[in-house]
């Protein structure tokens, strides 16, 4: 009896063991992936340009995932409450074509894709816009094989964004002026534990900041 509950427990120690050596090396090629793959976010047309720092938050926010064959990722009509960056395996897309949207014309405009494709960035819009309602994905993505991927969640975007206010705004924005002097808005209504920073103060840490 007693032999037998020391082998029950040796078998689960390995087992415990080989799990978190898994979880290591997963997360050793999480951090790979994210170290050598910024340039991934930058191909992103709305962060083109982008500063380094937040594109370097985005990353860090990065949840690997995998998806089994023919399992459905996004389903058109629903929430898009992620970004989805594959890294591995292909996925089909698909949705009514533009012409016979509302007709009520089964027409499909179906496309494979596969390692590189980004899908979700109407979640950044999102993000650009207040966080006010979720959009709702434009497409069926279902995996045509086992799909490897990373996805960025709207929770996490929508905490990036927030700790990185001015930088974001001076991307989507024409008018610089405009951020500059909401950000100065915003240092006069924290509270203060010394002497009110001038106005040409506020304005040199701004710079500073946006550099």
């Amino acid at each position: 009896m007693e032999a037998t509950k020391t082998e029950e427990r040796r078998q689960k120690a390995e087992e415990d063991e080989e799990t978190k050596q898994k979880i290591s090396m997963k997360m050793l090629d999480v951090r790979r992936w994210i170290s050598e793959n910024t340039f991934s976010l930058k191909k992103v047309n709305r962060l083109k340009g982008m500063n380094e720092k937040v594109l370097t938050l985005m990353c860090d926010c990065l949840k690997p995932v995998t998806y089994g064959e023919t399992s459905f990722v996004f389903r058109m009509g629903d929430p898009l409450d992620c970004m989805m960056f594959i890294i591995q395996g292909t996925v089909w897309t698909y949705g009514s074509s533009d012409n016979q949207v509302g007709q009520g014309v089964s027409s499909m405009a179906i496309k494979r894709v596969g390692k590189g494709y980004i899908y979700g960035e109407k979640l950044l819009d999102w993000a650009s816009d207040c966080f006010n309602e979720l959009p709702v994905s434009s497409k069926h993505v279902k995996s045509q094989t086992k799909v490897e991927a990373f996805v960025l969640m709207a929770k996490d975007l929508e905490t990036v964004v927030s700790r990185c206010k001015t930088y974001w705004d001076l991307h989507n924005c024409n008018n610089p002026e405009e951020v500059a002097v909401s950000t100065i808005r915003r240092f006069c209504r924290r509270p203060q534990r010394r002497p009110p920073l001038s106005s040409a103060e506020i304005w040199d840490d701004i710079s500073r900041r946006t550099l």
